[in-house]
C-alpha cells in the first residue's frame, strides 16, 4: 500500500509532504491511555507543495483559509481509537474527505422562470389568505 494521500483523481499528496507526529491523547486517565503515542497529528503545508497548480491553489486557500495555520500548514490529529495504526488511517480519511469537499465547486445555476400555473397557484393563495384576514376584521360601519 502507498503511502501516498490519494483525494481524487486530480489530486495525490506524496508522502514526502506529509508530516506525521504521534503523543499522548488527551482525556480522562486509564491504564493505555497515559503509556501509549496513540494520537496522530497530520501536517501538509500546501504553500510549498509541488502537486497543486496555481489555481487549485487559489480555490484551496479561499475555501479553506480559516483552517490554515499562518505558516500554510493543514493540520489535522485523531486520537479516537486506542490504536496508533487505527487514528494514522483516520487522519488520513479525515485529510482526504476534508480537501475532497473543499475543491469540490459547485455547478452554475440555470436561472428558469416560474410556470404560469405556479404563478396563478400563489396569487390564488394569497387573495385566500387575504380574504381569510379579512373575515376576521370587524365590520366597518360607514
Amino acid at each position: 500500500m502507498s503511502d501516498d494521500l490519494y483525494v481524487s483523481e486530480s489530486l495525490t499528496i506524496p508522502k514526502s509532504e506529509l508530516i506525521y507526529s504521534v503523543s499522548l491523547s488527551s482525556g480522562a486517565g486509564g491504564q493505555h491511555v497515559n503509556k501509549t503515542n496513540s494520537r496522530v497529528t497530520l501536517r501538509w503545508n500546501m504553500y510549498k507543495s509541488k502537486v497543486l497548480s496555481e489555481d487549485h491553489r487559489d480555490w484551496l486557500t479561499s475555501q479553506i483559509s480559516g483552517n490554515l495555520t499562518n505558516s500554510g500548514d493543514l493540520v489535522f490529529s485523531s486520537d479516537e481509537h486506542r490504536s496508533q495504526h487505527q487514528n494514522w488511517n483516520r487522519v488520513r480519511e479525515k485529510m482526504a474527505q476534508f480537501l475532497k469537499k473543499a475543491l469540490h465547486k459547485p455547478k452554475k445555476r440555470k436561472k428558469t422562470r416560474p410556470t404560469k400555473s405556479s404563478q396563478r397557484k400563489r396569487v390564488e393563495h394569497k387573495k385566500n389568505r387575504g380574504a381569510l384576514k379579512a373575515s376576521r376584521q370587524k365590520p366597518k360601519l360607514d
